[in-house]
């Protein structure tokens, strides 16, 4: 490629790329036509990486992918939060020390109100949990086309004292609020790689979420959360029942949190790019 060193930077796995391609339109032959399209570039995209000295991999589902090809691949985990933002240790053990003395668990979404983050599910975890008598709070922070329906499915089930669907808030007011709770809730139906998991872990937040391609690797490396089926959200509403009674638990996992999210802070993350990209100067 015109004799220079070639790097690139991959993000969405093929999967990720049919479900974007799908949505924005209606009709079966449309969406055939959007899907064979993605198929073609991904192929032409595929011999252009094979030619690379090395790709960068946001993520684990693109890391999954690439590796199959291509033999140098680094994998990185991208977010904006650098050591300074995660939350301070004497902060969260105050914060496990009120939960284990009885205070009402305080459970957190953030992201964009759309079917493939699965905010809707998140509410219908909400819901699930309430009408089951469990004693929490869930608070949605974020905007989208699904905002209007998720407020009135709290309102149908009259719990809109425990479950709260707020407009988007600026990132450092959402970064206090989220050092403030106890659990993240993720409903992504989507590989992609969602920094949402990462600055979950910086506000030492244990994860409760869908097994997508994404979260399953992730949960593993850092051992703090949960993993059901996609697309069920009574079984993670269950899931999460079982371990809000288990507050070792939580606090085992928050610290689990931090502990990855100081590993993989921006700084760390950024300095293993630029020490790969040395490699090829």
């Amino acid at each position: 490629l015109l004799g220079k060193i070639f790097i690139p930077v991959v993000e969405y796995n093929l999967r990720t790329q049919i479900e974007v391609a799908r949505l924005p339109v209606s009709g079966f032959l449309r969406r055939g036509i959007r899907i064979v399209r993605t198929l073609i570039r991904t192929a032409r995209e595929v011999l252009t990486l094979r030619a690379a000295h090395s790709i960068h991999c946001n993520g684990y589902p693109i890391f999954d992918q690439t590796s199959r090809f291509h033999a140098d691949c680094l994998l990185y985990l991208d977010s904006r939060m650098g050591r300074e933002m995660v939350i301070d240790e004497e902060r969260l053990e105050a914060r496990i020390a009120s939960l284990e003395g009885g205070r009402r668990p305080r459970l957190l979404y953030s992201g964009r109100y759309e079917a493939m983050k699965g905010a809707m599910d998140v509410v219908e975890v909400g819901v699930d949990l309430f009408e089951a008598g469990v004693d929490f709070e869930l608070d949605l922070y974020g905007k989208g086309d699904q905002a209007e329906a998720m407020r009135a499915c709290v309102e149908a089930a009259g719990a809109s004292e425990r479950i709260r669907v707020h407009d988007a808030i600026p990132y450092p007011e959402l970064v206090e609020r989220s050092h403030d709770s106890d659990l993240f809730v993720c409903c992504h139906v989507q590989d992609d790689p969602s920094c949402t998991y990462l600055e979950s872990c910086g506000s030492g937040l244990p994860i409760a979420g869908y097994g997508n391609a994404m979260w399953r690797p992730f949960a593993a490396a850092a051992q703090n959360g949960l993993v059901t089926e996609l697309g069920e959200p009574t079984r993670l509403a269950s899931a999460i029942r079982e371990l809000l009674m288990n507050r070792a638990q939580l606090a085992d996992w928050a610290r689990k949190s931090r502990a990855f999210a100081l590993e993989h802070a921006f700084e760390a993350e950024f300095e293993k790019r630029i020490s790969a990209l040395r490699k090829h100067l």
